[in-house]
């Protein structure tokens, strides 16, 4: 497991704070950490990723924030990025490249944007990608549905999509 990383894409204070509260939240904070924890404990990389502009998601402004449910380690990694597919950091990619990193199981937010990008790009780049089907949300009215949906079209597009408790099985 050495070559597979844990991504953490966008699981920012601000997120949670919209008007439409995140779909699922609690499980899916529940969700996020026990694969962290199992990361640590099996000496997987875990990735955070957090996504920076100039308005809400200020870089070092509270909302930019990790959620307060998720505790982040000195030991784990933290990147910014201005562009919805972290894929479009060059940055990211060379790190990702240099720890030799050839699996990524992705959790995070928003199902139809920057998830669902990471999740195509890494594909493109030649990664073994897994999705974790209840380990992504969106703020959408309808986002039960949405969260369905884009499982079923990553899973099309050959994304591994699997539950929480089915990744390390």
């Amino acid at each position: 497991m050495a070559q597979t990383a844990l991504l953490v894409i966008d699981l920012q204070q601000g997120l949670f704070n919209r008007e439409h509260k995140i779909y699922n939240e609690d499980r899916l904070i529940e969700n996020i950490t026990y694969l962290i924890n199992k990361c640590r404990r099996m000496k997987i990389t875990v990735i955070f990723i957090q996504h920076t502009n100039k308005g809400f998601l200020l870089e070092n402004s509270p909302d930019w924030q990790i959620h307060s449910g998720i505790d982040v380690q000195d030991t784990d990694i933290c990147f910014t990025k201005k562009y919805f597919s972290l894929f479009k950091e060059k940055k990211i990619v060379n790190e990702i490249e240099n720890m030799g990193i050839k699996k990524l199981i992705i959790t995070g937010l928003l199902t139809h944007g920057c998830v669902k990008l990471a999740c195509l790009d890494a594909k493109k780049l030649g990664y073994e990608v897994i999705l974790v089907e209840d380990g992504h949300s969106n703020y959408e009215r309808n986002a039960k549905e949405i969260v369905a949906k884009w499982n079923r079209n990553l899973a099309k597009q050959g994304i591994t999509v699997l539950p929480t408790a089915k990744v390390f099985c």
